[in-house]
């Protein structure tokens, strides 16, 4: 394990700080308002974070929130970004739904931090006994992202599209075929497992996809 950072999980005392960084990290339509971050808190979600040297504010946070989930029961899945960032309560939870990943600009380069912070909520998800990982892995090589430096792939659009219209399935080369997801596997070795469209249709670098992705752990 690195040990190049420190991290903490953060309360309701950090929202200042949670909220700087949300606002760094995402366009406006993608940022996650105070209240909602406070009512994520609420209810018991887990945001581990990274403090500057100095420790007056964060430079990169992961959350997610503990549900239930099952690689062959898409029917239950859910099937939009405000569901999956805010999953039904369970008795039983067997997965984390990793739903944010946030890196301070100043602070991207290389994916150290974002490694880093991936490896801390595997770990703590293994810790209290859960059996999956789960993320809504973003595409933004879909249309491509100015503000990511991010070009579209117009190999990665047509196997989506045809996924979207034929139903067929893309080859998880295809899926490398974007950065991010590419990332998230090299990190993780994760599987791709669906394709959903209309996931969060504010995110237009991703054409509202999300490719979900988990890992056994």
């Amino acid at each position: 394990m690195s040990t190049d950072f420190t991290v903490l999980q953060a309360n309701k005392s950090d929202v200042n700080k949670l909220v700087e960084l949300e606002n760094k990290s995402w366009v406006p339509e993608l940022q996650a308002s105070r209240e909602t971050i406070l009512k994520r808190l609420e209810l018991g979600h887990i945001m581990l974070c990274v403090p500057n040297s100095e420790g007056n504010k964060f430079i990169g946070k992961i959350c997610f929130a503990y549900s239930n989930f099952s690689p062959r029961d898409f029917n239950s899945f859910p099937k939009k970004f405000i569901h999956f960032a805010n999953p039904i309560f369970t008795f039983f939870r067997n997965a984390a739904f990793i739903y944010d990943l946030d890196i301070d600009p100043e602070y991207r380069g290389g994916g150290k931090l974002a490694s880093f912070l991936i490896k801390e909520a595997i770990r703590k998800a293994k810790k209290i006994g859960c059996k999956y990982v789960v993320g809504d892995g973003r595409c933004p090589s879909y249309n491509g992202s100015r503000r990511e430096k991010i070009k579209k792939s117009l190999d990665f659009r047509k196997e989506i599209d045809t996924y979207l219209k034929e139903v067929k399935f893309p080859a998880q080369n295809d899926f490398l075929l974007d950065p991010i997801l590419a990332f998230y596997h090299r990190i993780t070795g994760c599987n791709f497992l669906w394709i959903i469209p209309d996931f969060i249709p504010e995110d237009k670098a991703s054409g509202g996809i999300r490719v979900i992705l988990y890992k056994e752990i």
